[in-house]
């Protein structure tokens, strides 16, 4: 400050005084704005899996909106993977306390490594501009973390299926090459009619899905239909092998019979590709009918498998599925991490495509096991 402007300062404050002023009110024409600032980012829960964060701010300028931009980075190398990111932001508006708190839970796959360590920064941002970072602290209390995965279990051998016809569906993929590393999702889906009041239970085995490129063996697929059920449910159980999927004895258009992630380490070129997928459906009980249909997506980033397959979240039926109320169709991973890699190719175009198109329609009569 200038003599000048100090000479204009005590004039002003001696006019102030003498209309009766308290000098003590006279420091609130001093006092700047709120210093608004995030105080806390603390990972209280670190698993293979997820992450729980609590983020906290205060000296905020209430009914104003703000953001909490975060990132959490793991670093590793389980070759093809080398790296996975989750991050906000959040956003609010501060209330009359001037302060804000929130936990927050996010999912990520497994990557299947012996040492992952974490870090990050969280920021508190108004109209774009950042107004403070600090880092992000872990349970250790440190930093960064470093945790410990195991590796996924060998696929076990199936269990042989029984003496009934297999269906088959041919389908070709589009003209999108498919970059090396990445991952191409195979989900297939039923709609079954007979279901008796009582329920049933449909089985999908010995399924493969061959092209001139790969051939690959595919999961099991177990389908039952619950009277306790009211909305449904799906799980990969690795010790069988098995997709498991429960609904209502009203099933859904579409519900998830079996998936297969597979990866392609050199990549595939666009066009003359068309696999056929085949398996043996068999049923609990007589009279039963399905029709089914096949979809392929391409991922940039997918956990290993088999044991990474429950981190996806794989939404069982296009219509009353258990926690999911949107309307994406059965088989979509709904782990926001997963669906961020989406890019086209096989058969699908990226985008909101997670399943890819789906192939024609075969009808088939499950034998009763």
């Amino acid at each position: 400050m200038n003599i000048q402007s100090e000479r204009g300062t005590r004039v002003l404050l001696k006019l102030l005084a003498s209309w009766g002023i308290p000098l003590g009110l006279l420091t609130i024409f001093a006092v700047p704005g709120m210093a608004n600032h995030i105080d806390t980012a603390q990972v209280t829960q670190l698993t293979c899996t997820s992450f729980t964060i609590q983020l906290s701010a205060s000296e905020l300028n209430p009914g104003q909106t703000y953001e909490i931009d975060w990132t959490i980075s793991g670093t590793f190398s389980c070759p093809p993977f080398s790296s996975t990111t989750a991050f906000g932001p959040i956003t609010f508006v501060a209330d009359s306390t001037g302060t804000f708190n929130t936990t927050v839970t996010e999912n990520y796959p497994n990557i299947f490594c012996d040492a992952q360590t974490y870090s990050g920064t969280a920021s508190l941002v108004q109209n774009g501009s950042i107004l403070n970072t600090i880092s992000i602290t872990f349970p250790n209390g440190q930093t960064s973390d470093t945790i410990n995965c195991s590796s996924p279990t060998p696929t076990p051998t199936p269990t042989p299926c029984p003496p009934c016809a297999e269906s088959c569906i041919q389908s070709n993929f589009n003209g999108t090459a498919i970059g090396a590393g990445d991952t191409i999702w195979f989900n297939a889906h039923i709609k079954a009619s007979g279901i008796p009041s009582s329920g049933a239970t449909i089985s999908f085995c010995g399924s493969t899905v061959t092209s001139s490129a790969f051939s690959a063996a595919v999961p099991n697929g177990k389908i039952v239909f619950s009277p306790s059920a009211t909305c449904a449910t799906t799980t990969f159980d690795s010790s069988s092998n098995t997709w498991t999927t429960t609904v209502p004895i009203s099933g859904s258009d579409e519900i998830f019979l079996t998936g297969l992630a597979l990866p392609v380490p050199s990549g595939l070129p666009g066009g003359g590709i068309s696999p056929v997928w085949c398996g043996i459906f068999s049923a609990s009980v007589p009279g039963i009918s399905v029709q089914w249909q096949w979809g392929a997506a391409v991922y940039t980033c997918f956990p290993p498998i088999p044991g990474g397959y429950n981190s996806l979240n794989i939404k069982p039926t296009h219509q009353n599925a258990c926690n999911v109320n949107n309307g994406d169709h059965a088989g979509t991973p709904e782990s926001k991490a997963i669906q961020n890699c989406v890019t086209g190719g096989a058969r699908g175009g990226g985008g909101s495509n997670f399943t890819g198109s789906w192939s024609g329609t075969v009808s088939t009569q499950p034998c009763v096991q």
